[in-house]
């Protein structure tokens, strides 16, 4: 099966991409800290929207064995306001790690949790996060 539309950036494009919804049913699953940013937008354009946890998002304490190697990067990617609030209850990436944001609403989180951000991508993609790393250290690699 192919998706009919596949958003660029996040929960940004969504609504705009899916076009004409009035009068559609949407069945949007989420996670349990999902902002209801994306939902209200849907139904802002018409939609009936019903929207289901899908997953819970829960705070990772992480082994030892899976902090050390956060102390030794150079730099340390958050993709999710979860994965900030994770780091920071670790204790942060240490080291001189540069902390990598994917887009400006992970970098919020990681302000709000006391995390210093180095870098924000510019496209909240993969590929975004991948060219905002080449332009930092790909002279450096």
């Amino acid at each position: 099966m192919e998706p009919a539309f596949v958003a660029k950036r996040a929960s940004d494009d969504i609504a705009e991409g899916l076009g004409d919804i009035a009068g559609k049913r949407v069945l949007l699953p989420q996670a349990d800290i999902a902002e209801a940013h994306l939902a209200e937008e849907l139904r802002g354009r018409g939609a009936d929207v019903e929207t289901v946890v899908a997953y819970r998002t829960i705070l990772v304490e992480p082994p030892m064995w899976g902090i050390l190697p956060l102390r030794i990067a150079d730099a340390v990617v958050l993709a999710s306001g979860s994965a900030c609030r994770s780091l920071a209850a670790a204790g942060g990436a240490g080291g001189g790690a540069m902390l990598v944001c994917i887009g400006p609403k992970t970098a919020k989180v990681a302000r709000e949790v006391g995390l210093k951000v180095g870098l924000v991508a510019d496209e909240t993609t993969a590929d975004g996060i991948i060219r905002a790393l080449v332009d930092q250290f790909g002279d450096k690699a």
